[in-house]
């Protein structure tokens, strides 16, 4: 009897106890990125946990008055004083960066949550860690509002990303503050940066102009890429993934973290292969990452080392719509009787897989013994177009606070770039003069024909010659530059920040012989750049060679005042950039002449009669010519506000005007052609939003208008002459107005501890804004007339104006996670060229509109511990549904899917992956 009353008591007296505890739970974030804080230490009194992998802590504490202190390496501790009145209770932290970490923050000018008036969102280390799988990093953006990426014909690296409808040459990436838009085109190539995932510690695309001080390509928006260093926690991190076509990459990190001495290490590497998701699409490469920082008093100075050097093979062309799937081309507009004469034609053309590709062939080499035998060796396999490319980037940094109110930043980087891309000659490439070279039933090269042809022909004392061969078009550069920005804290909120940003850049352009296919060398055929009949041999420059030079300066101030409730900016950024054409390969007058069969007929040093008119054939001696420098000024203006009504609602606005400067490709036409009255763009953006957080809820709202005048076009087009169409003529329109508008919302709910869903919407209105009367001239350069076209209110192609999404994050058990995520794609029109809207024949005519799709991607982990070492496991699946879609077309000459051509998006596609925390 005594037992039962002591264990009676006892319960009672535990029950107790227990109901004057609360089970105290969070989140513990990065103030300047809303990334979570991993392993994070919350305090209270002698009681104290660490954050999860999410960033989130629980903790079990006495109802009351608390102190917590909550502290993470490389950021400020922070004091809070709460109150625990209920059984269970939740409160987030943010912490703030130390002052030297906070400057990298600054340089590279991320947004903050409720301060920066512009429309972003922030993508974790966590976050590409679970979802990014085998896909290329822009991919992850689809889950953006505005954000429209695809994987372009499959290959590695090739993927490309638009975001509000303007395409990568808008769109301002940067990596720890500093761009990496190519100087002459804009363009990113993201094979050049294989493995950047690996290393990256947030992500953050900021849409419209941005809050970048610099004077950058930002119309669009703006990628921000901060990368991991000093503030990372010491250890070894080895990880190995595997995935659809043979993929395979295994990568090692390792990071001391930061030393008592103040220096630290971050090293990672990885090596991949696959054989492609694509048919024969392969890919090979590596990626390397070293920074090291050193704190010294105060400053914190910072060498880092990056490189991604890779092969990669390329599918060469879109096709039309039956050539993949009948069933899918009816559905998506094409002609019962355009499928059945394709049939009737060449049943090969028709329902072939999404991943078959048929730019590629075998070469089956053998030798012959001495007993007469016959010996053969590997198939060699050779691809119709290969992608090889190494651009290591090399930076020194110096962060220096020079006082609590000042601070100066110095950046000096060099970037170094070689290779180019490999392909079969014209005479071989698809749907040219090749075909024959195919083989009727596979349409793969007969490389055993080829090889058997360059062997025999024309032998020489240099060998066999080879009438069909592989050249490489190589594109090199070296660039180099200084970003330095000087910050000052007034008092009452003010701060400036003022700065330089100077860049140098040769790109260095020719086509090389690559491969002869078994011949030792070849000649080539006549054309303004060459000596008729000249031997060429593998490694011999071809067809052409080119030189840019580009020498850019620009100044900038940005004030920024924040106080209470309200916080504001405003930029002014002046820039000059210096363009310079030498080209090694040219004729002696300014003009292009285009029409081979005219040219055919002479030789260098040769007259030709032409309208009337005599030009001179360029000598070999005297090919060598360059243009003056070409000076363009551009300036940017822009300003917003952000005012947080109360703890949980604020507006914002922010509104700019940019006279942008051409890009090289937009100055010159080639062969050294100065286009005639260049103007800079001129882009007038506004902007506005409003936002609503709560503990377990969040959504954001904008709505955007951006008008760009001068967009430049991709150059002239070539049209028939009316008056002979086996001639050719060309235009001299190079710019056209567009309107972009549009609204935007994301949220998130989370519904409890263990479920999160997410939401975005994306309505864009996108249209070209011109009707344009230009000249048409013929290939002697003579003005032969006007030329009209009409694209007022048409819409803009290339990338989808509807987007909707949601997503689904599930923890059914401790340490395990699922997530599941839906996006449509709507709105889409393929890609054109407005000026073919002749106002005699279409002019204002829409584009073919694509038809709308869903994507299911699902991803699900689980996190353990071997031994006492932290693990995790995770797979993905992309495309669960294995749903048939078009992700890119191209408009044809009816406007509509009968003669579309087109990349169909990738199918289902799996990726598994294994790391652990040593």
């Amino acid at each position: 009897m005594k037992q039962i009353i002591f264990i009676t008591i006892f319960c009672l007296i535990s029950l107790t106890a227990l109901a004057q505890k609360t089970e105290l739970s969070g989140k513990i974030i990065d103030a300047a990125t809303s990334e979570q804080l991993i392993g994070a230490t919350v305090k209270i009194g002698i009681t104290g946990t660490v954050s999860d992998i999410d960033g989130n802590y629980v903790i079990m504490i006495d109802k009351g008055e608390h102190e917590v202190t909550v502290s993470y390496v490389g950021y400020e501790p922070q004091t809070y004083n709460i109150s625990l009145q209920k059984d269970k209770e939740t409160y987030n932290f943010e912490l703030k960066s130390n002052a030297i970490l906070d400057e990298i923050t600054v340089v590279a000018d991320l947004a903050k949550e409720r301060e920066t008036p512009v429309a972003f969102s922030s993508i974790s280390s966590v976050q590409i860690e679970e979802e990014l799988g085998t896909q290329d990093m822009p991919m992850l953006l689809n889950s953006t509002p505005g954000v429209y990426a695809t994987q372009q014909g499959g290959g590695d690296g090739d993927a490309r990303v638009s975001i509000r409808g303007f395409n990568q040459r808008n769109i301002a990436v940067m990596i720890d503050g500093l761009p990496v838009n190519d100087m002459e085109n804009g363009w990113v190539y993201w094979s050049n940066w294989s493995g950047l995932s690996d290393v990256t510690k947030s992500m953050q695309v900021q849409r419209g102009l941005g809050a970048s001080k610099l004077a950058i390509p930002s119309i669009g928006g703006t990628i921000n890429v901060i990368t991991k260093g000093i503030e990372s926690k010491r250890g070894i991190t080895f990880k190995q993934s595997i995935g659809s076509g043979l993929y395979t990459k295994t990568s090692l990190s390792m990071t001391t973290g930061r030393l008592d001495n103040g220096w630290a290490v971050t090293f990672n590497g990885s090596l991949k292969y696959s054989d492609g998701y694509i048919r024969k699409v392969f890919s090979k490469g590596a990626s390397y990452f070293i920074k090291i920082d050193k704190e010294l008093k105060n400053h914190l100075l910072s060498f880092s080392a990056f490189g991604a050097p890779q092969i990669h093979a390329q599918k060469l062309s879109m096709q039309n719509i039956p050539f993949f799937d009948v069933e899918h081309a009816k559905e998506s507009g094409v002609r019962a009787g355009l499928i059945d004469s394709i049939a009737i034609r060449d049943q090969s053309l028709l329902n072939n897989s999404i991943r078959e590709n048929i730019d590629y062939g075998y070469f089956q080499s053998y030798t012959v013994n001495a007993q007469n035998d016959t010996i053969f060796d590997k198939k060699r396999l050779i691809n119709g177009r290969t992608n090889f490319y190494h651009k290591p980037q090399f930076t020194l940094k110096d962060y220096w606070n020079i006082s609590k109110k000042m601070k100066w930043s110095n950046i000096a980087y060099l970037s170094i770039g070689k290779g180019g891309g490999a392909r079969l000659k014209n005479s071989v490439a698809p749907g040219i003069v090749g075909n024959d070279l195919r083989d009727p039933e596979s349409q793969l090269y007969e490389f055993d024909n080829v090889f058997e042809a360059n062997s025999t022909l024309f032998p020489t004392e240099d060998g066999t010659q080879s009438t069909q061969f592989v050249y490489a078009n190589h594109n090199e550069h070296t660039w180099y530059g200084l970003l330095s920005t000087l910050s000052y804290r007034f008092d009452l909120g003010l701060n400036l920040n003022v700065g330089f940003d100077g860049r140098v850049y040769k790109g260095s352009h020719f086509g090389k012989i690559h491969d002869l296919l078994g011949g030792g060398y070849t000649k080539t055929s006549f054309n303004i750049h060459e000596e008729k009949n000249q031997v060429l041999k593998e490694g011999d420059k071809y067809r052409y060679y080119n030189e840019g030079l580009v020498r850019w300066g620009g100044a900038f101030a940005q004030l920024e005042y924040s106080a209470d409730k309200l916080s504001a900016f405003l930029n002014v950024t002046g820039s000059y950039s210096a363009n310079k054409q030498i080209d090694y390969y040219s004729l002696k007058k300014d003009l292009v002449l285009s029409d081979t069969t005219i040219l055919q007929a002479v030789r260098y040093g040769d007259t030709l009669d032409y309208n009337g008119n005599r030009y001179t054939i360029n000598s070999p001696e005297a090919r060598f010519s360059e243009t003056d420098w070409v000076y363009v000024p551009g300036f940017t203006f822009k300003m917003g506000a952000n005012y947080n009504i109360d703890k949980h609602n604020n507006v914002f606005f922010n509104c700019g005007y940019y006279s942008k400067a051409p890009l090289f490709g937009n100055i010159f036409t080639g062969q050294n052609r100065l286009i005639n009255d260049f103007e800079n763009e001129k882009i007038r953006a506004v902007e506005l939003g409003y936002g609503l957080k709560y503990q377990k809820f969040a959504i954001n709202a904008n709505i955007y208008y951006t008008n760009w005048r001068n967009r430049p076009l991709g150059g002239p087009i070539t049209i028939a002459d009316p008056t002979d169409p086996q001639l050719q003529q060309t235009t001299d329109i190079y710019n056209i107005d567009a309107i972009h508008t549009g609204i935007e919302l994301d949220g998130i709910y989370k519904v409890n501890k263990k479920i999160d869903i997410e939401g975005l919407l994306s309505i864009g209105d996108w249209y070209w804004n011109s009707d344009e009367t230009g000249r048409r001239f013929d290939i002697a350069g003579n003005d032969v007339g006007p030329f009209s076209f009409d694209a007022v209110g048409v819409h803009v192609g290339d990338a989808a104006q509807f987007q909707v999404g949601a997503s689904v994050r599930y923890k059914p058990i401790k340490n395990v996670y699922t997530k599941l995520k839906w996006t449509r794609f709507d709105k889409y029109y393929s890609e054109f060229d407005p000026q073919f809207l002749q106002e005699t024949e279409n002019g204002g005519r829409e584009s073919w509109r694509i038809p709308k799709y869903d994507l299911f991607d699902f991803t699900a982990g689980y996190r353990f511990k071997l031994n006492k070492y932290p693990c995790n496991f995770s797979v993905n699946i992309n495309n669960v549904l294995n749903s048939l879609y078009i992700s890119d077309a191209n408009n044809g000459s009816s406007f509509d899917a009968n003669t579309a051509t087109v990349f169909m998006g990738l199918g289902r596609r799996w990726s598994a992956s294994f790391k652990i925390n040593l």
